[in-house]
Order: structure tokens, then C-alpha cells, then sequence
């Protein structure tokens, strides 16, 4: 193939690639809030939004982190697809407890979400939405050391987690 036609299929790709890119990457779209300090700990604000934000690796290539660690704070995290793979996650690992969650009522303070609750990061470990997260934040030379979450609700079988927090330490 010659120059001319090497530059065409080069158009044609990236014409393709900026049609349906948007489709496949953009299902989680954040808008960045604030880096603050709170106590003792750094940790950057964003939330997950469904119109109008930037992708999570977006925003991370944008910052520069000079904090040995921080910690990332995103509201709204879970994508519909991070739900379905944290409940698969649930029916193969924990399918006992899970039936017993969502047998029971959708209180925040149910003891039947307990065991669901304890082994929340796992779960997020094993979807596609902690890839991206983990991916991004290793290119900025850090390693997320821990997770933690805030309201943990089922409600018809829906799982809801109003935020989690990441906590990143460099290079560790």
C-alpha cells in the first residue's frame, strides 16, 4: 500500500475510532471536583456523572500528584456494567449470603449485607471499572492500597453505593 493509501486508512480508522470510542469507553463519564486536603489525608473529589463529564483516565492524565499518598473520593461510582460484574461476583464466591441479602429487606443497616459489605473490594477488584481505575493510577506512579465505601444498599436486587474511596500510595 503507498503513502496515499496509508494516510486514508489512517483517516478511516480514526474516523472510526472517535465514532465509536465515546460508545465503549464512555459509560462512566466524571466531572472533577476538588483536591483538598480533609485531616490528615490529600484526596481528590469526582463524581460519576451520566451527561457531559470526561473519562477517568482523562482526568488522571490531567493531574500531578506530589503527595507521597492520596486518596481518590468518587461519588456515584458503580456503572451499571460494574454492578452486574460485582453481583456475579457475589452468585459465584458468596451465593449463599447474597440470596440471604436480597431476600431481606433493603435497610442501609441490614446485618444480611454484612458479608456482602466485607468482601466489597474484592468484588470491585474483579470488574473492568477497577481495571480502568487501577490502570490510570499506576501510570501516575501509584498503587491503590485500599478501598473503602460509603452506604452500601440493595434495593430490589439493584446494588447501590453512594462513594468509594481509593486510597493510593506512591510507588508502593
Amino acid at each position: 500500500m503507498g503513502a496515499l493509501g496509508m494516510k486514508f486508512m489512517r483517516v478511516i480508522v480514526l474516523t472510526i475510532s472517535l465514532l465509536i470510542f465515546p460508545i465503549l469507553t464512555f459509560e462512566a463519564e466524571y466531572k472533577l471536583g476538588e483536591y483538598r486536603r480533609y485531616g490528615s489525608d490529600n484526596y481528590l473529589e469526582i463524581g460519576r456523572i451520566s451527561k457531559g463529564g470526561q473519562s477517568f483516565e482523562l482526568i488522571m492524565s490531567l493531574i500531578d500528584h506530589y503527595h507521597e499518598d492520596f486518596s481518590i473520593r468518587i461519588m456515584s461510582p458503580l456503572t451499571d456494567t460494574a454492578k452486574l460484574e460485582i453481583m456475579g461476583f457475589y452468585r459465584k464466591n458468596l451465593p449463599d449470603e447474597l440470596k440471604k441479602a436480597l431476600d431481606s429487606t433493603g435497610n442501609l443497616h441490614n446485618p444480611a449485607l454484612d458479608p456482602l459489605i466485607d468482601n466489597f473490594s474484592n468484588a470491585l477488584k474483579a470488574t473492568t471499572l477497577f481495571h480502568t481505575f487501577e490502570t490510570s493510577i499506576r501510570g501516575k506512579g501509584y498503587t491503590i492500597i485500599k478501598i473503602e465505601l460509603e452506604k452500601f444498599e440493595m434495593r430490589k436486587g439493584d446494588l447501590f453505593v453512594a462513594e468509594i474511596t481509593l486510597k493510593c500510595k506512591k510507588g508502593a
